[in-house]
Protein backbone atom coordinates (compact mmCIF):
# COMPACT_ATOMS: atom_id res chain seq x y z
CA UNK A 1 0.00 0.00 0.00
CA UNK A 2 1.64 3.10 -0.91
CA UNK A 3 2.56 5.49 1.88
CA UNK A 4 2.71 9.40 2.03
CA UNK A 5 3.58 11.75 5.10
CA UNK A 6 0.44 14.29 6.38
CA UNK A 7 2.54 15.74 8.73
CA UNK A 8 5.84 16.24 9.70
CA UNK A 9 7.35 18.01 12.95
CA UNK A 10 11.50 18.87 13.10
CA UNK A 11 12.60 19.83 16.23
CA UNK A 12 16.14 20.19 16.27
CA UNK A 13 18.49 19.44 19.28
CA UNK A 14 21.35 21.95 19.49
CA UNK A 15 24.91 20.42 18.00
CA UNK A 16 28.32 21.52 18.80
CA UNK A 17 31.88 19.80 17.37
CA UNK A 18 34.83 19.94 19.19
CA UNK A 19 37.35 20.99 16.68
CA UNK A 20 39.74 21.09 19.81
CA UNK A 21 39.74 18.86 22.51
CA UNK A 22 38.97 20.99 25.72
CA UNK A 23 38.79 19.59 29.19
CA UNK A 24 36.97 22.77 29.95
CA UNK A 25 34.03 21.95 27.22
CA UNK A 26 31.48 19.53 28.06
CA UNK A 27 30.37 17.08 24.83
CA UNK A 28 27.35 18.16 22.73
CA UNK A 29 25.68 15.17 20.45
CA UNK A 30 25.24 15.33 17.24
CA UNK A 31 21.88 14.69 16.86
CA UNK A 32 18.50 15.89 15.61
CA UNK A 33 15.37 14.47 16.74
CA UNK A 34 12.80 14.12 14.17
CA UNK A 35 9.25 13.10 14.99
CA UNK A 36 6.29 12.65 12.03
CA UNK A 37 2.93 10.89 11.04
CA UNK A 38 3.20 8.20 8.34
CA UNK A 39 -0.83 7.85 6.75
CA UNK A 40 -1.62 5.46 4.34
CA UNK A 41 -3.30 6.80 0.82
CA UNK A 42 -6.82 6.58 2.37
CA UNK A 43 -5.50 8.37 5.49
CA UNK A 44 -5.61 5.99 7.62
CA UNK A 45 -2.27 5.86 10.27
CA UNK A 46 1.04 3.30 9.17
CA UNK A 47 1.64 0.93 11.68
CA UNK A 48 4.50 -1.45 9.96
CA UNK A 49 7.70 -1.12 10.59
CA UNK A 50 9.41 0.16 7.80
CA UNK A 51 13.21 1.59 5.98
CA UNK A 52 13.55 5.30 5.90
CA UNK A 53 16.39 7.16 4.37
CA UNK A 54 17.03 10.78 5.45
CA UNK A 55 19.19 13.32 3.24
CA UNK A 56 19.97 16.72 3.44
CA UNK A 57 20.28 18.85 0.12
CA UNK A 58 21.31 22.51 -0.36
CA UNK A 59 17.86 23.04 -2.47
CA UNK A 60 14.81 22.72 -2.49
CA UNK A 61 14.34 20.01 -5.88
CA UNK A 62 17.92 19.82 -7.16
CA UNK A 63 21.62 21.19 -6.02
CA UNK A 64 24.08 18.87 -3.75
CA UNK A 65 23.83 16.20 -1.40
CA UNK A 66 25.08 17.22 1.77
CA UNK A 67 24.65 13.89 4.41
CA UNK A 68 22.59 10.97 4.08
CA UNK A 69 21.95 8.12 6.07
CA UNK A 70 19.67 5.28 6.57
CA UNK A 71 17.23 3.76 9.56
CA UNK A 72 16.57 0.15 8.30
CA UNK A 73 14.05 -0.46 11.07
CA UNK A 74 11.47 2.42 12.13
CA UNK A 75 8.77 1.36 14.39
CA UNK A 76 5.77 3.05 13.38
CA UNK A 77 2.61 3.00 16.09
CA UNK A 78 -0.52 4.67 15.14
CA UNK A 79 1.65 6.59 12.42
CA UNK A 80 3.68 7.91 14.59
CA UNK A 81 7.80 7.49 14.47
CA UNK A 82 10.63 9.32 15.20
CA UNK A 83 14.19 9.10 14.75
CA UNK A 84 17.38 10.50 15.90
CA UNK A 85 19.30 11.53 12.70
CA UNK A 86 23.09 10.92 12.78
CA UNK A 87 22.84 7.88 15.24
CA UNK A 88 22.73 5.30 13.08
CA UNK A 89 26.63 5.62 11.32
CA UNK A 90 26.98 8.80 10.34
CA UNK A 91 27.01 11.79 12.65
CA UNK A 92 25.93 15.16 11.03
CA UNK A 93 28.94 17.67 10.39
CA UNK A 94 28.54 21.44 11.22
CA UNK A 95 29.77 22.28 7.93
CA UNK A 96 25.67 21.37 6.35
CA UNK A 97 24.89 24.25 8.37
CA UNK A 98 27.11 26.44 6.29
CA UNK A 99 25.41 26.64 3.70
CA UNK A 100 22.24 29.44 3.37
CA UNK A 101 19.30 26.85 3.16
CA UNK A 102 19.38 23.27 3.83
CA UNK A 103 16.41 20.76 3.02
CA UNK A 104 15.79 17.62 4.15
CA UNK A 105 14.73 14.64 1.85
CA UNK A 106 12.59 11.26 3.07
CA UNK A 107 12.71 7.86 1.54
CA UNK A 108 10.14 5.59 3.16
CA UNK A 109 10.63 1.97 1.87
CA UNK A 110 12.24 3.24 -1.54
CA UNK A 111 9.52 5.61 -2.20
CA UNK A 112 10.44 9.38 -2.08
CA UNK A 113 7.92 12.08 0.11
CA UNK A 114 8.25 15.17 -1.30
CA UNK A 115 8.82 17.62 -1.70
CA UNK A 116 11.30 18.03 0.36
CA UNK A 117 11.18 19.73 3.84
CA UNK A 118 13.14 23.02 4.73
CA UNK A 119 15.18 22.56 7.75
CA UNK A 120 14.33 26.03 9.49
CA UNK A 121 16.50 28.39 12.02
CA UNK A 122 16.59 25.86 15.18
CA UNK A 123 18.51 23.27 12.59
CA UNK A 124 21.55 25.89 12.67
CA UNK A 125 21.81 25.78 16.35
CA UNK A 126 24.40 22.89 14.82
CA UNK A 127 26.65 25.75 14.19
CA UNK A 128 26.75 26.75 17.62
CA UNK A 129 29.84 24.90 18.08
CA UNK A 130 31.72 28.05 17.28
CA UNK A 131 29.93 30.09 20.28
CA UNK A 132 31.43 27.50 22.64
CA UNK A 133 34.45 29.59 23.31
CA UNK A 134 35.89 32.97 21.80
CA UNK A 135 38.85 30.73 20.16
CA UNK A 136 36.45 29.55 18.00
CA UNK A 137 34.37 32.61 16.97
CA UNK A 138 34.46 33.00 13.43
CA UNK A 139 33.41 37.18 13.37
CA UNK A 140 36.16 37.69 16.21
CA UNK A 141 39.78 39.04 15.24
CA UNK A 142 42.45 36.86 16.08
CA UNK A 143 44.01 36.99 19.00
CA UNK A 144 46.56 34.99 20.82
CA UNK A 145 47.77 37.15 23.97
CA UNK A 146 45.55 35.98 26.04
CA UNK A 147 45.99 33.18 28.81
CA UNK A 148 43.55 31.10 30.41
CA UNK A 149 45.40 29.31 33.41
CA UNK A 150 44.35 25.46 34.45
CA UNK A 151 42.57 26.11 37.36
CA UNK A 152 39.81 28.72 34.73
CA UNK A 153 39.91 31.14 37.32
CA UNK A 154 42.52 33.74 36.02
CA UNK A 155 42.38 35.26 32.92
CA UNK A 156 45.58 37.87 31.79
CA UNK A 157 47.47 39.19 29.18
CA UNK A 158 51.21 39.93 28.84
CA UNK A 159 51.15 42.96 27.09
CA UNK A 160 48.92 46.17 26.41
CA UNK A 161 46.67 48.36 28.50
CA UNK A 162 43.39 48.35 30.05
CA UNK A 163 40.91 51.48 29.63
CA UNK A 164 37.70 52.13 31.39
CA UNK A 165 35.61 54.61 29.89
CA UNK A 166 38.23 56.06 28.20
CA UNK A 167 41.32 55.21 25.98
CA UNK A 168 44.31 53.63 28.35
CA UNK A 169 47.76 55.39 28.38
CA UNK A 170 48.58 53.36 31.44
CA UNK A 171 48.01 49.35 32.07
CA UNK A 172 45.00 50.12 34.30
CA UNK A 173 43.37 53.83 33.09
CA UNK A 174 39.86 54.25 34.78
CA UNK A 175 37.98 57.58 33.85
CA UNK A 176 35.56 58.01 36.70
CA UNK A 177 35.35 56.79 40.42
CA UNK A 178 36.50 53.93 41.09
CA UNK A 179 36.09 51.09 44.21
CA UNK A 180 38.25 48.71 45.85
CA UNK A 181 37.01 46.45 48.26
CA UNK A 182 40.23 44.74 49.94
CA UNK A 183 43.93 46.12 50.02
CA UNK A 184 45.91 48.00 47.22
CA UNK A 185 49.15 47.54 46.27
CA UNK A 186 50.88 50.88 44.63
CA UNK A 187 54.13 50.07 45.73
CA UNK A 188 56.13 47.50 46.82
CA UNK A 189 59.23 46.97 48.68
CA UNK A 190 61.08 43.80 48.07
CA UNK A 191 64.04 42.12 49.29
CA UNK A 192 66.39 41.32 46.00
CA UNK A 193 69.30 40.87 47.73
CA UNK A 194 71.05 39.92 51.25
CA UNK A 195 74.72 38.97 51.83
CA UNK A 196 77.48 38.85 54.42
CA UNK A 197 80.50 40.36 53.24
CA UNK A 198 84.57 39.41 54.91
CA UNK A 199 87.07 41.29 54.44
CA UNK A 200 85.70 42.75 51.37
CA UNK A 201 87.37 45.14 48.80
CA UNK A 202 84.62 45.35 46.16
CA UNK A 203 81.12 43.57 45.79
CA UNK A 204 78.89 43.18 43.07
CA UNK A 205 74.84 42.45 42.67
CA UNK A 206 74.21 40.64 39.15
CA UNK A 207 71.66 39.65 37.22
CA UNK A 208 68.61 42.57 38.31
CA UNK A 209 67.39 43.25 35.06
CA UNK A 210 66.19 46.23 36.50
CA UNK A 211 64.16 48.98 34.30
CA UNK A 212 66.38 52.26 35.22
CA UNK A 213 62.81 53.62 36.57
CA UNK A 214 63.07 51.58 39.26
CA UNK A 215 64.06 52.62 42.39
CA UNK A 216 66.99 50.63 44.70
CA UNK A 217 66.80 51.12 48.93
CA UNK A 218 70.73 50.10 49.63
CA UNK A 219 71.39 49.26 53.57
CA UNK A 220 75.16 48.57 54.63
CA UNK A 221 76.33 48.11 58.41
CA UNK A 222 79.38 46.59 59.58
CA UNK A 223 83.19 47.27 60.05
CA UNK A 224 85.46 48.69 57.64
CA UNK A 225 89.17 48.06 58.13
CA UNK A 226 92.47 50.13 56.60
CA UNK A 227 95.09 52.36 56.78
CA UNK A 228 94.85 54.86 59.66
CA UNK A 229 94.31 58.61 58.99
CA UNK A 230 93.21 57.67 55.72
CA UNK A 231 90.78 59.46 53.20
CA UNK A 232 88.06 56.62 52.56
CA UNK A 233 84.84 56.18 50.79
CA UNK A 234 82.44 53.25 50.58
CA UNK A 235 80.20 54.09 47.07
CA UNK A 236 78.30 51.97 44.24
CA UNK A 237 77.85 52.64 40.65
CA UNK A 238 75.23 50.93 38.33
CA UNK A 239 76.57 48.69 36.24
CA UNK A 240 80.14 49.59 37.24
CA UNK A 241 79.51 53.23 35.04
CA UNK A 242 82.36 55.45 35.74
CA UNK A 243 82.37 57.41 32.38
CA UNK A 244 80.54 60.39 34.62
CA UNK A 245 81.29 61.28 37.68
CA UNK A 246 79.27 61.63 40.55
CA UNK A 247 79.80 64.50 42.50
CA UNK A 248 78.50 64.14 46.31
CA UNK A 249 77.72 67.59 47.68
CA UNK A 250 78.34 68.29 51.38
CA UNK A 251 78.95 65.91 54.57
CA UNK A 252 77.79 67.74 57.77
CA UNK A 253 78.70 66.95 60.99
CA UNK A 254 75.61 66.70 63.09
CA UNK A 255 77.17 68.01 66.64
CA UNK A 256 79.31 70.89 64.98
CA UNK A 257 77.31 71.53 61.30
CA UNK A 258 80.73 71.51 59.99
CA UNK A 259 81.13 71.79 56.00
CA UNK A 260 83.29 68.58 55.14
CA UNK A 261 83.59 69.62 51.93
CA UNK A 262 82.72 67.51 48.50
CA UNK A 263 83.84 64.04 48.30
CA UNK A 264 83.92 63.23 44.34
CA UNK A 265 83.93 59.82 43.47
CA UNK A 266 82.26 57.91 40.41
CA UNK A 267 79.33 56.57 42.40
CA UNK A 268 77.34 57.24 45.10
CA UNK A 269 78.96 57.55 48.51
CA UNK A 270 77.34 55.34 51.07
CA UNK A 271 80.31 56.13 54.08
CA UNK A 272 82.38 59.07 54.37
CA UNK A 273 85.54 57.55 56.57
CA UNK A 274 88.27 59.23 58.47
CA UNK A 275 89.38 57.46 61.09
CA UNK A 276 92.72 58.02 63.26
CA UNK A 277 91.89 54.25 64.41
CA UNK A 278 92.51 51.36 62.28
CA UNK A 279 88.83 49.77 62.01
CA UNK A 280 85.65 51.55 61.61
CA UNK A 281 81.91 51.13 62.77
CA UNK A 282 79.34 51.69 59.96
CA UNK A 283 75.33 52.09 59.41
CA UNK A 284 74.69 53.17 55.89
CA UNK A 285 71.44 53.57 53.99
CA UNK A 286 71.43 54.93 50.60
CA UNK A 287 68.48 55.45 47.41
CA UNK A 288 69.22 55.60 44.19
CA UNK A 289 66.89 56.36 41.37
CA UNK A 290 67.43 57.00 37.36
CA UNK A 291 64.32 57.78 36.02
CA UNK A 292 63.55 56.94 31.88
CA UNK A 293 65.23 59.70 29.36
CA UNK A 294 67.50 61.39 32.00
CA UNK A 295 71.01 62.15 32.65
CA UNK A 296 70.67 63.23 36.02
CA UNK A 297 69.65 60.53 38.93
CA UNK A 298 68.80 61.83 42.53
CA UNK A 299 70.32 59.99 45.17
CA UNK A 300 70.70 60.22 48.36
CA UNK A 301 72.97 58.68 51.29
CA UNK A 302 72.89 58.61 55.27
CA UNK A 303 75.87 57.08 57.52
CA UNK A 304 76.05 57.03 61.06
CA UNK A 305 79.76 56.05 62.28
CA UNK A 306 79.46 54.73 66.05
CA UNK A 307 83.47 55.43 67.20
CA UNK A 308 83.84 59.12 65.98
CA UNK A 309 79.92 59.22 66.71
CA UNK A 310 79.53 61.32 63.48
CA UNK A 311 75.89 61.27 61.86
CA UNK A 312 76.98 62.47 58.22
CA UNK A 313 73.93 63.86 55.89
CA UNK A 314 74.65 63.22 51.81
CA UNK A 315 72.79 64.66 49.01
CA UNK A 316 73.65 64.55 45.81
CA UNK A 317 72.45 64.61 42.54
CA UNK A 318 74.32 62.30 40.09
CA UNK A 319 74.83 61.72 36.19
CA UNK A 320 74.92 58.62 34.87
CA UNK A 321 75.86 58.51 30.87
CA UNK A 322 74.41 55.35 30.10
CA UNK A 323 71.16 56.46 31.41
CA UNK A 324 68.63 54.58 28.79
CA UNK A 325 70.24 50.97 29.94
CA UNK A 326 68.80 48.81 32.50
CA UNK A 327 70.04 48.32 35.46
CA UNK A 328 71.75 44.79 35.68
CA UNK A 329 74.54 44.95 38.31
CA UNK A 330 75.15 47.22 41.19
CA UNK A 331 79.02 47.34 42.13
CA UNK A 332 80.21 48.67 45.31
CA UNK A 333 83.70 49.27 45.94
CA UNK A 334 85.01 50.00 49.75
CA UNK A 335 88.11 52.31 48.35
CA UNK A 336 91.05 51.12 50.04
CA UNK A 337 89.10 49.60 53.09
CA UNK A 338 88.00 45.88 53.77
CA UNK A 339 84.65 45.61 54.91
CA UNK A 340 83.03 43.30 56.82
CA UNK A 341 79.42 43.25 57.09
CA UNK A 342 75.61 42.97 56.35
CA UNK A 343 74.61 44.52 52.73
CA UNK A 344 70.64 44.27 51.66
CA UNK A 345 69.21 45.79 49.04
CA UNK A 346 65.42 46.39 48.08
CA UNK A 347 63.29 47.75 44.83
CA UNK A 348 60.59 49.38 44.58
CA UNK A 349 57.98 47.13 42.12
Amino acid sequence: MKTKAILSILVLLTIAFTLTPNPCLSAVPSLINYQGVLKDSTGAPYNNPVTMIFSIWDDSTNGNKLWEETHPVVEISHGLFNVLLGSVDNPIPDSVFDQPSAWLDVLVNGSQLSPRRQMVSVGYALHSEFTDTAEYALSAPPDDDWTVDTSGLNVFRMTGNVGIGTTPSHKLDVSGDARITGSLYAGVWQKIHEADLSSASSYTVSGLNGNVDRIYQIFLFGQASGTPETYRAIYVTPNGATTDTYQNAYHYFRAAFDNCGQLTKSGLVLAHIIASAETFDIASEGILFAPTGYGNRLSESRQVGKSLSYHFHTTNVDRWSNNSSNITSLVFNFDGSNFSGKLIIFALR
